[in-house]
This record gives C-alpha cells, structure tokens and sequence, in this order.
C-alpha cells in the first residue's frame, strides 16, 4: 500500500497538472479569439475574374470581384477598368467623402440585389453590394487601401490589388 501511494500522488498530480494546461490553453485561445479585432475586413476570396457583371442586363463587361466579411456582414467588390456610364436613375449616396451611386436599373437579367453601389475614378469603377444597408466605413476603408495598392504595385497585371485586410 506504501509503494502505491506515491504512484497515486504521481497520477493526481499529473492529471491535475494536464487538466490545468489544458484548461489554460482552452482559455488562452478563448482569449485570443476574444481580442481579435472585430472591426477588421478579411478578404475571403478573390480577386475571382468575371466576364459579365451580374446586375446588368446581358453584358461582357470583364471584371474582378473580392469577396469580404466584416462584422458579420459579406460583401462583394466588383472592379473593371472598362468604361461605365452612369445611368440618370441611379441616385446619389454619400458616404461620408466618397460620392457613391445606388444602382436602380428595371431592364436587369436579374434584379439588382439589395444595396449595390457604384463608384468611379478616371481609371477604373468599382460597385459595392450589400445583403443590407450601406456600410460606409467599410468603402472609405477600402478605397484607401486600394488605391494605395495600386500606387505601390510594380507587377504588370489586369488584376486589381484588392487589399487582404482592410483595417
């Protein structure tokens, strides 16, 4: 009985020991998960090239697209370099400093989902889509780190730097 004693000791105090580690190291990822930042854009996928823009009616407009999430909420970034004209129905959306249009357009092989957007420079457009509202801070987000993406960039590609991150 002697010699089993500090044999049961030994056991006691390794399953205390490995109960303990483990639970520490269930906390610590626990913790981890809670601190990271929740206020971050993750690309998903993409850039996913594309050779029609889905809410147009039929169309060969070449494009890219990045898929996103953040808080919670997937969102699709559509680019081309290609020449859009702003149809008169689309109206203004502001966000913040950046001029948006929400599309309107009744001709669509598909109806335009909910909450997509357009957005354009002299090289490029851009249309944001939505499962919901308008989340502004996202694009002012975006729009920073891709257009600095595409000062930084040396590689001669037709694809666009669609962030990993945006912060």
């Amino acid at each position: 009985m002697i010699r089993l004693r500090p044999v049961l000791c030994t056991a006691a105090f390794l399953l205390l020991f490995f109960s303990i580690g483990a639970g520490s190291a269930v906390q610590a990822q626990s913790s981890a998960d809670d601190q990271l930042p929740q206020d971050i854009a993750v690309l998903v996928r993409g850039p996913v090239r594309g050779d029609r823009l889905p809410f147009f009616q039929p169309n060969a407009i070449e494009n890219y697209s990045g898929y996103y999430t953040f808080r919670q909420q997937d969102i699709t970034v559509y680019y081309t370099n290609r020449e859009i004209v702003r149809f008169e129905e689309w109206e203004p959306a502001a966000c913040g400093g950046v001029q948006l249009y929400r599309l309107e357009y009744a001709d669509a092989e598909e109806a335009a989902p909910p909450g997509v957007y357009f957005y354009q420079t002299d090289t490029y457009s851009l249309f944001f889509s939505f499962p919901g509202e308008l989340n502004c801070d996202f694009i002012e987000r975006f729009l920073l780190r891709f257009d600095y993406f595409r000062t930084v960039r040396e590689l001669p590609t037709k694809r666009p730097p669609f962030p990993a991150v945006v912060e």
